[in-house]
């Protein structure tokens, strides 16, 4: 499949929180130590699922991140270094085509440290 995105890819990534809190504070922690060019939190979703030979459901949060290739390893290693889950949910799908003036932004955004206050 050919990339669209240029020469360094872009790719978007989910993550699920357990709640509104954490999930924003893990989108503000990643934005400001430059592992994404943007985080949205979304939620609250419903997860079906089995655990332990259980059948589960819960309320979580929806972490949605775009970034680029070059970001991919430090996140993976953030998210399971950080997620208070056992086994946290990080799924990481590039992108084949969007809009070009934001897949730039992306590419333009991704690994910049911020020169503002992330307070």
């Amino acid at each position: 499949m050919g990339n669209k995105t240029g020469g360094q890819g872009v790719w978007m990534a989910y993550t699920t929180w357990p709640d509104q809190a954490q999930a924003s504070a893990f989108a503000h922690d990643v934005v400001g130590r430059a592992l994404v060019a943007c985080a949205s939190v979304s939620g609250p979703v419903v997860s079906h699922y089995f655990w332990q030979g259980k059948l589960e459901q819960s309320e979580e949060w929806l972490v949605t991140l775009k970034l680029c290739d070059a970001q991919r390893d430090a996140l993976k290693l953030h998210v399971a270094t950080s997620h208070p889950y056992e086994v946290p949910e990080l799924l990481l799908f590039e992108v084949g085509d969007g809009l070009s003036s934001y897949l730039q932004w992306v590419r333009d955004s991704a690994g910049q440290e911020p020169d503002r206050d992330l307070t």
